[in-house]
């Protein structure tokens, strides 16, 4: 295996020649040759539904329009899309040079979206795995609410950007946006009994 010599932002690629490293890259390479197979067999399983009676199909019962299976789904497909990222930046057959540090943030992308996914799954008690779940919704509406915040008020201190008349309209679509979600979340918290108060709501 080898890496061209140039230099790029001050960053000098070279030949990878040690034998461990060699072996790890190895190793690296059958573990992400495993992963069209992987792929494969997660897109045949994403499109069935729950089967009816199923411990899924009570959870979505029991998480409302917010369903448990849904956020799964996405959890899953977010680990699939970068695992099928990280076999681009590392091809498991042919030439290949290793980035420098973006493979990492690839993979680490895929574990904790597969990590989230288990977490929720986990539990026996079904409440458990509901309320993991909307624990979780709360995480991501809270994320989403604060990343619109930054980008108006980015907007709100630079007129040039000609976009000014529209901040009115986008805050009170914000402020509509998560009162329909946490009114969503709150409302499943009360239907398996988990207290609505708290840090998460």
């Amino acid at each position: 295996m080898t890496d061209n010599t140039r230099d790029y932002a001050g960053i000098r690629q070279v030949t990878i020649t040690d034998k461990d490293d060699l072996t790890t890259v190895a190793a690296l390479r059958a573990r992400l040759a495993l992963v069209p197979v992987a792929l494969e067999r997660w897109d045949r399983i994403a499109k069935i539904p729950p089967k009816a009676g199923s411990q899924m199909a009570l959870d979505d019962t029991a998480s409302g329009w917010r369903q448990v299976s849904h956020g799964i789904t996405q959890q899953l497909h977010h680990a699939a899309d970068t695992l099928r990222a990280l076999t681009v930046l590392i091809p498991p057959e042919g030439p290949l040079t290793i980035p420098y540090v973006a493979h990492y943030a690839v993979a680490r992308s895929a574990l904790e979206a597969a990590s989230l996914a288990l977490w929720i799954l986990t539990p026996d008690d079904p409440r458990l795995r509901v309320h993991r779940h909307i624990r979780n919704a709360w995480r991501e509406v809270s994320a989403d609410a604060e990343l619109t915040a930054a980008a108006m008020k980015a907007v709100a201190a630079d007129p040039a950007m000609g976009l000014t008349a529209m901040l009115d309209k986008g805050r009170k679509q914000t402020k509509a946006w998560k009162s329909k979600h946490v009114s969503q979340i709150r409302a499943c918290a009360r239907r398996i009994g988990v207290p609505v108060a708290g840090t998460c709501f």
